[in-house]
């Protein structure tokens, strides 16, 4: 297994709707603070880029994000994608790089419109790692967070619904819910054992909204989740809902080499 990968070995064991997927109520962070996080950037109409998604560098070449970020009428290609690294600030300054390939999820979307919502994206050259630049580690495989965990979100999205995109880095905190509980607010088989669902800690409403998608839920810096999707941004008795990493560690690794 090449260098590169090795970090993906490093793991650590952590105790459709609208695609709105924000972090909500969070507080601006330095990038110095999750120096994983990267920004998915689309290129628009016109030739101008933007930040639209979100990810995480699990390897000097291997970014995780969600497959909605790279599939669809809006994805024709990797040359309509690139990654930002290195700054908390929202389509400036940091380090880009181009796409090599993207490898989504086969099941994606099969159980359920957003089931195994992951996608591994391979950038063309590797990262060069620095104080603002890192690797993180992913979930266990089978590891289940218990009762109601706090995690963090982070990302770029808006800050209210229909509102701006944020321009700082946020990190908003929000408490894990109970499977079935969150099958309970959606419609009957949205809700897959391949996710997990949140709301915030501070009151009964999602903590993420449209930009966020593909974003890295921590607990303890180890990645148990992405952002996927959820009913509206702040709707109360809605939850965020999240890809469940370690559903798909054997795979990740599998495949990120």
């Amino acid at each position: 297994m090449a260098l590169y990968a090795w970090a993906l070995l490093a793991l650590v064991a952590a105790a459709v709707s609208a695609d709105v997927s924000r972090v909500l109520d969070g507080q601006a962070v330095a990038i110095e603070s999750y120096p994983f996080v990267v920004q998915v950037d689309f290129l628009q109409p016109g030739g101008v880029w933007s930040q639209a998604c979100a990810g995480a560098l699990i390897s000097t070449k291997w970014t995780l994000s969600a497959a909605q970020c790279f599939s669809g009428a809006s994805y024709p290609g990797v040359t309509h994608r690139r990654i930002r690294a290195g700054t908390a600030k929202r389509n400036s300054r940091g380090v880009l790089y181009t796409i090599a390939g993207v490898i989504n999820h086969p099941d994606y979307g099969l159980a359920a419109p957003r089931d195994s919502d992951l996608s591994l994206v391979e950038l063309s050259t590797l990262a060069t790692l620095s104080s603002t630049i890192q690797t993180v580690s992913i979930n266990v495989a089978g590891s289940e967070l218990p009762g109601t965990t706090a995690v963090r979100l982070l990302g770029w999205g808006q800050t209210r619904l229909n509102g701006p995109s944020s321009l700082q880095l946020r990190d908003g905190i929000a408490n894990n819910l109970a499977l079935e509980t969150c099958a309970s607010r959606y419609d009957r088989g949205s809700i897959t054992t391949n996710m997990f669902c949140t709301l915030s800690s501070s009151a009964e409403e999602q903590t993420s909204c449209q930009g966020d998608n593909g974003g890295p839920v921590v607990l303890n810096n180890v990645v148990v989740g992405l952002v996927s999707w959820g009913n509206g941004c702040v709707v109360s008795s809605y939850p965020a809902v999240h890809t469940k990493v370690s559903a798909f560690t054997n795979w990740i690794v599998a495949n990120a080499v």
